[in-house]
């Protein structure tokens, strides 16, 4: 039943999912009508980041942070969209990965299904769709039936690429392109170079081993797609298409070969930049170069559900572009990871076309114009015609630190030294 005063929000975040994986939005490879009715129909944000993460497994902190409206370095347990929704009178429906996924934050939802790990599910997306479905006929048979919030946080696309056999025989028969980004190796030491995934592949990575692991990895985002439709199509038939804001993201990105990368431990576009499509009514079609956050979603919704937006988050609604895709929404973009052991290795920032990255352990800096090099190939830094912008960059990232509560502080120059807040000296 259709709720006219406050709509229904659906959440759908899929797991390790790039920017350039909807064909809809130019992937000539990968077959995802689901996915392309949503970009279609709603409006799409190029520029979504996830902030970045402090241990390996990123997916944690970017849960985390979608869940409670703040960056990884804040830990206010007052800060939950799941109480938050209910507190304003809606039902809360949880189903999807539950291993490394804030915990504490998902287990706030009234109704929860785990769904494990991605290695637990012999089709990921099937149970999770099963499970959705199952939670709508629950909201239905409610005596007084109320709006939902529905968050659904499988484990697809992660490693292991499991699913049914036929997605991965279409896949093998396609001669999928190198990301442009690719490359054999890694220039230099990103301060962690050894991570699990990483480990899986001998370097340099070759041609054929990234094209094999793009064509199960499109196989698994293909078969998602499928399943996804089940319930686009449950929505239609129960009349709650019209009345239900849908948020379409996931949680970051993936290498995959760019950068000579595998894994998600990085701060390039094609690991922090995620897709992100809302859906629903009054939402026109189209797209939008807005620059913001993933932890910018609990506001959002709730000021689109009519619900006040909780004080003293961070994350801002992006309801205004909206409103007016062509407005601005941040002006710059902090992204930044730390190693599970407090070592502060990544740092970068964004303005406008510009971005800068600063790796604390080695001193290593990076300066890319994305207007004219979009998949950050040819680092700028050393260009002495460029030194006034670097310095403007760097300044622009320790205002971002103060303002999000990062607890490293940039050196006053590059490869100084680093200062923790309330810890000891990082070289």
């Amino acid at each position: 039943m259709a709720n006219t005063e406050h709509p229904n929000i659906l959440i759908i975040f899929t797991d390790d999912q790039r920017r350039d994986t909807i064909a809809a939005l130019g992937n000539d490879y990968i077959d995802t009508p689901t996915m392309d009715t949503l970009a279609q129909s709603g409006l799409v944000f190029n520029n979504i980041y996830c902030l970045g993460g402090n241990e390996p497994a990123v997916c944690q902190p970017s849960r985390r942070m979608l869940l409670t409206g703040d960056p990884w370095f804040v830990n206010n347990p007052q800060h939950n969209m799941a109480k938050h929704f209910e507190n304003h009178g809606y039902e809360t429906y949880f189903v999807g990965k539950t291993s490394n996924a804030a915990k504490d934050q998902w287990e706030q939802f009234q109704h929860q299904q785990s769904l494990g790990h991605a290695r637990d599910q012999e089709f990921p997306g099937r149970s999770l769709v099963d499970t959705a479905i199952e939670y709508l006929d629950h909201n239905a048979n409610e005596a007084e039936s109320r709006p939902f919030l529905m968050y659904l946080a499988g484990p697809a696309a992660h490693d292991p690429y499991l699913g049914p056999e036929e997605f991965f025989e279409k896949y093998r028969a396609r001669e999928i392109p190198m990301p442009p980004d690719y490359l054999p190796e890694h220039p230099f030491d990103n301060g962690e170079m050894n991570v699990r995934y990483e480990r899986q592949f001998p370097t340099p990575r070759s041609e054929e081993t990234i094209r094999q692991v793009l064509q199960e990895y499109y196989a698994v985002i293909d078969q998602l797609d499928t399943e996804l439709a089940r319930l686009l199509a449950e929505l239609v038939s129960r009349g709650l298409w019209e009345n239900t804001i849908i948020v379409f993201t996931s949680d970051q990105g993936i290498s995959l070969g760019s950068h000579g990368l595998i894994a998600k431990q990085s701060l390039y576009e094609s690991t922090m930049g995620v897709p992100f499509i809302i859906v629903g009514p009054g939402i026109e079609p189209g797209q939008t170069d807005a620059l913001g956050y993933l932890f910018d979603v609990f506001p959002t919704i709730a000021e689109l559900a009519g619900i006040p937006v909780p004080e003293g988050i961070h994350g801002r609604s992006l309801a205004p572009v909206i409103g007016n895709p062509s407005s601005d929404h941040r002006e710059d973009i902090l992204l930044a990871y730390t190693k599970a052991d407090g070592t502060h290795v990544q740092r970068a920032v964004r303005r406008d076309n510009w971005k800068y990255f600063y790796y604390p352990h080695n001193g290593i800096e990076q300066l890319f114009n994305l207007a004219d090099d979009p998949h950050e190939m040819n680092n700028l830094s050393e260009d002495p015609d460029l030194q006034d912008k670097k310095r403007e960059m760097q300044q622009i990232m320790r205002q971002m630190q103060e303002d999000l509560e990062d607890p490293y502080h940039l050196p006053a120059e590059p490869g100084g030294t680093a200062v923790i807040v309330g810890g000891e000296a990082d070289e």
